[in-house]
């Protein structure tokens, strides 16, 4: 119920945000998904601390990434499968699958949100 009420109140922020503001910082991005995998994958105190260097520097590095949208997007997806195999080492198999079913929900939304499925830089 918790995750459908931040997903209610992403989305009722969203709306109000114009399209023309920058994205979130890495560290905002990261502070984001740490909070959901602390939540809702239960990690351990030890999970935690190493999730929170795979992801933070996950979306240190995504930032940097490529200088034109092809090179871009080979390297956005050479991190990607980096951190989730980062992240497939760390959970359990419970918490991966979990994880990976939210990872390939958000990719999806991704897609779907920008037409050649890439964000602009």
């Amino acid at each position: 119920m918790k995750l459908f009420n931040g997903v209610i109140l992403l989305l009722l922020l969203s709306s109000v945000v114009s399209l023309a503001q920058p994205r979130w910082s890495a560290k905002l991005r990261a502070k984001s998904e740490i909070d959901w995998m602390k939540e809702d994958l239960r990690l351990s105190g030890e999970q935690l601390t190493r999730a929170s260097v795979i992801v933070q520097d996950f979306h240190q590095q995504m930032d940097k990434a490529g200088e034109t949208p092809e090179t871009r997007d080979k390297a956005q997806q050479r991190l990607m499968r980096k951190k989730d195999m980062d992240m497939k080492a760390l959970l359990n198999k419970a918490q991966y699958q979990k994880y990976y079913a939210n990872q390939i929900q958000m990719r999806q939304r991704e897609r779907a949100t920008y037409k050649d499925g890439r964000q602009p830089l």
